[in-house]
């Protein structure tokens, strides 16, 4: 039958080396290409923001509340904070 003929020559020409070559090199360039867009549109969407002096302090308060932490660690991080909020504060003034 002229038409098993046909798909036997598909076949062969598919498995043939250049062949192979050709679609690995596509599927591969498909997979970077999707790769690349998941990647970017994960990246968009995650914050990457720092929290300011003033929210670290809350959230260390929160804690020391909780109990999680001691009074006197507390102490020490209002006391590194407090210089940089009032920093923040400063710059903050120089921009207005």
């Amino acid at each position: 039958m002229k038409g098993d003929a046909n798909w036997d020559a598909v076949w062969e020409f598919l498995w043939s080396p250049a062949s192979q070559v050709v679609i690995s090199v596509s599927i591969l360039a498909i997979l970077t290409v999707v790769g690349y867009y998941l990647v970017r549109r994960t990246r968009e969407s995650m914050d990457f923001s720092t929290p300011s002096a003033n929210e670290l302090l809350t959230e260390f308060r929160q804690s020391r509340e909780d109990e999680r932490m001691s009074e006197l660690e507390f102490r020490r991080i209002k006391q590194t904070l407090g210089e940089k909020i009032r920093h923040e504060a400063m710059d903050t003034g120089r921009e207005s």
